[in-house]
């Protein structure tokens, strides 16, 4: 019962574009692994290891192993592809975005020479890095023998006279004549529709773009070469975008007066944050480090802009359209807490081994607005979304002055029973150069994943399996000062 009443939420989001989903909660919660290509090639197991500026947002202990000030700049270019099936027809498609990954300055301030002193280091970074990268395209395509996405239209206007249906979904139906005509049965109002009984081709393309991005204040300290913290004030920031266009044609000539309906939604959400992340390192032998980081919840205020059109191509008469009002909605959304565990293994000159362990609990994640509690929607995420394991493996080998990285991260489902897959893991690999001024360092990560999608009730249509492909290549340059 809970997985179908999940599944029917996910539907109706994809009809009411006003409204906050649970998977928006989910979408802002769960981050990969971005910032420099020496952290990148190593699969972002760097939270014992250190002196790399991306662990400000990760592990900010990490800080306080900087012998000298340095600053980065991680330009990026990124590949996805899709692949869509649905009711046995396949389509592809994809998208390049060049980005900027990260940037930042660490200064590094005190002699770490003076062997009776036992604060050796004080560090001090500003910059950000980039945690999520929204951008991406998929089609749909395939055959609905059965119903349409108005036969879920007329579900929603059961009982609801005209005068009052959505502005968003519903109204935009009756106004370009997708509901002929309404009726009564034992006394309930229902609408008629050419449509009800299926038989056309139905076509998605989904256009999204954006990231997540964080601004990091960090202070840190090394304590007689035993001992390292850190602590980050985060400032992250979101800018997404999704364009979709929805096409339902009669390619059998089967419906009397219909050729094909076209809706197109759009979504623009921008937000900002703050969060606040706690780190320590400690090096019992100089083989080994030990690391613990937590993070608090992130705390974003939250703005939504919408809009739907919906048009109406018909065999004699004219072409019918009808666009919704401008849409906006203001609110507050509170991503979970972060704690996690750091392996650092220092094999003397020749290079490292590091593993992150971290856990998030994405049931924890809310939603909050002046007026609405969200209480349907936050009941979603508590009940199908659960903790997840995040694991991040990787290494480096230093062939003076080359260094030669890979790894393997794995980020494990949010949703519980089974609802839908969306485990995601990655593999990469790396390559740099190290002077004693500067630096010069690449990586490549691979990262798959599946998931179901569904154009509208998952009662009434098959869900569309999606495979999803990311491509990341990142350089990052490096001054030492």
């Amino acid at each position: 019962m809970k997985k179908y009443i999940f599944l029917f939420f996910i539907g109706l989001s994809s009809l009411t574009i006003s409204a906050q989903t649970a998977f928006d909660a989910l979408r802002y919660s769960m981050l990969g692994f971005g910032g420099t290509a020496r952290y990148m090639g190593a699969a972002g197991a760097f939270g014992a290891i250190g002196a790399d500026f991306s662990t400000l947002s990760t592990n900010p202990a990490g800080i306080g192993l900087y012998r000298a000030s340095e600053f980065t700049f991680s330009p990026s270019l990124y590949y996805q592809a899709a692949e869509a099936s649905y009711n046995g027809m396949f389509m592809e498609d994809d998208k390049y975005n060049f980005n900027i990954s990260n940037t930042g300055v660490v200064l590094a301030m005190g002699d770490d020479k003076n062997e009776y002193a036992k604060w050796k280091k004080i560090q001090f970074g500003f910059g950000f890095n980039r945690l999520a990268n929204y951008n991406e395209n998929v089609s749909i395509e395939g055959d609905n023998k059965f119903n349409s996405i108005i036969t879920d239209f007329q579900r929603k206007a059961v009982g609801v006279h005209p005068e009052n249906l959505h502005p968003f979904d519903t109204k935009l139906a009756w106004e370009t004549y997708l509901f002929l005509d309404t009726v009564r049965d034992n006394g309930i109002l229902h609408y008629t529709s050419p449509l009800s009984d299926g038989g056309v081709r139905q076509m998605k393309y989904i256009e999204r773009r954006g990231s997540q991005n964080e601004m990091v204040l960090t202070l840190g300290g090394n304590y007689s070469d035993k001992l390292y913290i850190g602590g980050t004030v985060g400032f992250p920031t979101i800018n997404f975008r999704e364009n979709t266009t929805y096409r339902e044609v009669d390619t059998g000539d089967s419906i009397p007066g219909f050729r094909s309906l076209t809706m197109h939604d759009y979504v623009n959400t921008s937000g900002s944050g703050v969060n606040f992340k706690l780190g320590m390192i400690a090096r019992p032998f100089d083989w080994i480090r030990i690391g613990a980081a937590i993070h608090t919840p992130t705390f974003f205020n939250m703005r939504d802009e919408y809009g739907r059109t919906l048009k109406h191509q018909r065999e004699i008469h004219p072409e019918l359209k009808y666009e919704s009002p401008d849409g906006y909605f203001n609110y507050n959304l509170r991503t979970p807490m972060r704690a996690m565990l750091n392996l650092g293994f220092i094999i003397k000159q020749y290079g490292f081994i590091g593993v992150d362990y971290e856990v998030v609990d994405y049931s924890e994640a809310k939603l909050e607005a002046k007026g609405d509690n969200f209480s349907d929607v936050n009941q979603i995420i508590r009940s199908n979304y659960r903790a997840a394991s995040n694991l991040r493996v990787g290494g480096e080998l230093n062939l003076q002055p080359f260094r030669i990285r890979a790894g393997y991260a794995l980020y494990g489902s949010p949703y519980k029973n089974n609802l839908n897959d969306f485990e995601k893991s990655s593999i990469t690999f790396g390559l740099g150069f190290r002077d004693q001024n500067y630096f010069l360092d690449f990586a490549w990560m691979l990262t798959s994943y599946g998931e179901d999608y569904y154009l509208y009730s998952p009662d009434l249509v098959n869900a569309v399996k999606i495979d999803n492909f990311i491509n990341s290549m990142i350089m990052t340059v490096g001054f030492r000062f």
